[in-house]
């Protein structure tokens, strides 16, 4: 494939002043403070999980980003990265596209999930958010809209530019607001994700958008998740169009001090580096290497409902950690951050799969399934934990597991002291 040039920059390297220590990272270098360091090496005491989100792939502004504000807030570093992504994403639609015959945006649309409070899941939406508005007056959100005629006119505000980043501070508000009887909002939003283009033709009006660059940032509590997922938004595939990123915070920080003015300054001078590099507009090509890395991926990648749209946000991830890392085309390390994501979103979306039971019973062995799925041969006491057996009650997990074991779908391991999956079928689109 046909390689292509960015235009050269120079990158401002401003070393914090509480950096105490360089660490090698996959041949890069990373700025540590030493709790952070400590903190690392309590973690890599334990197996990680399945859902832990990937090592190695936190890196250039956004991982920056996410390495100061996590210092002083209680957010984890990934809820900032991806949030920081997307709202980069949503400034550089249409200006960074990918040297293909298909049309790639580095468009995202997230959503943070974890417990109600604890995971501060907002915290890093609006944190990210605000940066974005305060450093640059072109960063174009939303927080919410209640019907497509809002959309369209927010999008339309400035008709010479249509990027517009929809949040959500509750991922239940856009789906009461989808429910609306003759509501088309959900329908818009859905075709937002892979065209740049809407039209809803009624009698009198004919709303129509061009050249229109939607992205979307929301968070949600586990339980509205989980209610949710009605026919309408499965039917037309939105769950397989979100990237959910299960996130969780440690509490640390009673009063946190503002941000230092010097990381401040120093993450602005990242960001409009990378928006003077694009300029008025960049395509990004692939190294051979990494086209060879990534269609072999691309080609092994299984069948099933659960990765549909999986290598749409492979080449959107691709295009967009390569700007984030000022790099001036898609590299084999870049190739291999996107393989890491995905594969780890594989298994999000399996362990987050919408439930569609009719009892009680039904929606706990549904659980159960899923929580084996990603994870293999771990005790009851974790599945418990996992499938919030205390909110159904001890009786009803019991009877449900009893009943998984008696039909053949999940067993134990030699000493029984392990639960793991013995059949199931994906299937389904």
């Amino acid at each position: 494939m046909p390689k292509s040039d960015l235009i050269p920059m120079t990158v401002v390297c401003l070393v914090p002043p509480n950096a105490v220590q360089y660490i090698s990272q996959g041949g890069k270098y990373k700025v540590v403070v030493e709790d952070e360091k400590e903190r690392e090496e309590e973690r890599g005491e334990s197996e990680p999980s399945p859902l832990e989100f990937p090592s190695g792939v936190i890196s250039g502004f956004a991982g920056e980003f996410a390495r100061i504000y996590s210092k002083i807030l209680e957010p984890r570093p990934p809820s900032f990265f991806i949030a920081a992504l997307t709202c980069l994403g949503s400034l550089l639609s249409g200006k960074v596209r990918l040297n293909s015959a298909l049309r790639v945006d580095p468009r995202l649309y997230v959503l943070l999930l974890g417990m109600s409070g604890s995971a501060k899941k907002s915290t890093a939406i609006d944190k990210s958010v605000e940066f974005f508005a305060d450093t640059l007056k072109e960063f174009k959100f939303c927080e919410g809209v209640g019907s497509a005629e809002g959309l369209y006119e927010e999008m339309n505000s400035v008709k010479w530019d249509r990027r517009l980043l929809l949040c959500y501070d509750e991922f239940q508000q856009f789906v009461n607001k989808c429910k609306i009887e003759s509501s088309v909002l959900l329908q818009m939003v859905n075709t937002l994700f892979e065209k740049n283009r809407y039209q809803n033709r009624v009698k009198r009006n004919a709303p129509k958008l061009e050249d229109a660059h939607l992205a979307l940032l929301s968070a949600s509590t586990e339980d509205t998740y989980e209610k949710c997922w009605e026919q309408q938004f499965t039917a037309i595939g939105f769950n397989n169009r979100l990237f959910i990123l299960p996130c969780d915070s440690e509490r640390e920080h009673s009063i946190p001090p503002p941000i230092a003015d010097e990381d401040m300054v120093y993450l602005q001078e990242m960001l409009r580096g990378i928006i003077e590099t694009v300029g008025s507009g960049v395509v990004v090509g692939i190294t051979d290497k990494a086209y060879k890395m990534y269609d072999e991926w691309y080609k092994e990648l299984p069948t099933g409902k659960h990765s549909i749209r999986i290598d749409t946000y492979a080449l959107r991830l691709a295009l967009l950690l390569t700007v984030n890392d000022n790099r001036k085309e898609i590299g084999v390390r870049t190739i291999k951050k996107v393989i890491k994501l995905c594969d780890w979103q594989l298994k999000v979306r399996q362990r987050y799969d919408p439930l569609n039971t009719d009892n009680a019973y039904a929606m706990v062995e549904a659980k159960i399934r899923r929580v084996l799925l990603v994870e293999p041969n771990i005790p009851k006491r974790e599945i418990h934990k996992k499938v919030h057996a205390e909110r159904c009650g001890v009786r009803l997990f019991e009877s449900a597991l009893q009943n998984l074991r008696e039909s053949g779908e999940i067993g134990r391991d030699g000493e029984g002291n392990y639960y793991l999956i013995l059949d199931i079928n994906e299937g389904g689109k």
